[in-house]
């Protein structure tokens, strides 16, 4: 199976009625395991790069990763950036490969929040990836 974008996990969840876990990942160990586990249910997954997890391995390395477990898994595995907080992160998050970014711009006036997730949204989908915004704050 190939890496697929949120889009093409979620739209059948959504018809079919059932979840995809979305799992936000710390290393390689963990990214391992969630995708060998999604094989074993023999169900899509989508590793998560968090905020957390890109203090200790740059956008391009875990782009990479996310990728080699993509290309040799049986399912589809999504590669989203979680909580990227600035054009230029969602930006590396695309050339490195990933499949779906989530812009949180909750930080920011709600007109820039929907200003810059626009311009995100519009920089994902032409690149072919999916792309989610985040307004307000979920505690």
């Amino acid at each position: 199976m190939t890496i697929a974008t949120l889009s093409e996990v979620l739209q059948p969840a959504l018809k079919q009625g059932y979840a995809v876990a979305g799992l936000v990942t710390l290393g390689w160990e963990d990214m391992r395991a969630y995708v060998a586990a999604a094989e074993a249910e023999n169900v899509p997954v989508i590793l998560q790069a968090g905020p957390s997890c890109r203090e200790h391995t740059p956008l391009p390395v875990l782009g990479a990763m996310f990728r080699h477990l993509a290309e040799n898994a049986c399912v589809p595995v999504v590669a989203h950036l979680d909580h990227g907080y600035t054009t230029e992160e969602c930006r590396t998050a695309i050339d490195s490969g990933f499949t779906s970014v989530m812009f949180d711009g909750s930080r920011t006036p709600l007109q820039q929040n929907i200003d810059d997730t626009a311009a995100i949204a519009e920089m994902a989908h032409a690149a072919g990836v999916s792309c989610e915004g985040e307004i307000g704050f979920v505690g």
